[in-house]
């Protein structure tokens, strides 16, 4: 049995990406922003988002996201219905217009 942490100590140096301000989630962008409000995407369904519009493969998104395959075909589903597309590069047309 480990011994225990003294409350005051907890979140410091001992578990550093507790307190961490480096650690933090990132600030959202402004096309995550707008899909997460607009189009009703969960924030996974963004991350999914983010990587099929740069034209990566499901199985590299479940490799990277650490996901089964089944759930991210799931995702991409829902993605293409919320976004009311039919294919990968309809998901990369729909991402760069956003950033004409």
């Amino acid at each position: 049995m480990s011994p225990a942490i003294p409350k005051e100590e907890r979140g410091t140096a001992v578990f550093p990406a507790i307190s961490s301000p480096a650690v933090s989630p990132s600030t959202p962008s402004r096309f995550e922003t707008y899909v997460h409000e607009c189009f009703g995407l969960t924030n996974r369904e963004v991350e999914v988002l983010l990587l099929l519009a740069e034209g990566r493969s499901s199985s590299y998104i479940a490799e990277e996201l650490v996901l089964s395959a089944n759930t991210v075909r799931g995702y991409v589903k829902n993605i293409y219905q919320k976004l009311d597309v039919h294919s990968k590069q309809d998901v990369i047309d729909f991402a760069k217009s956003f950033k004409d």
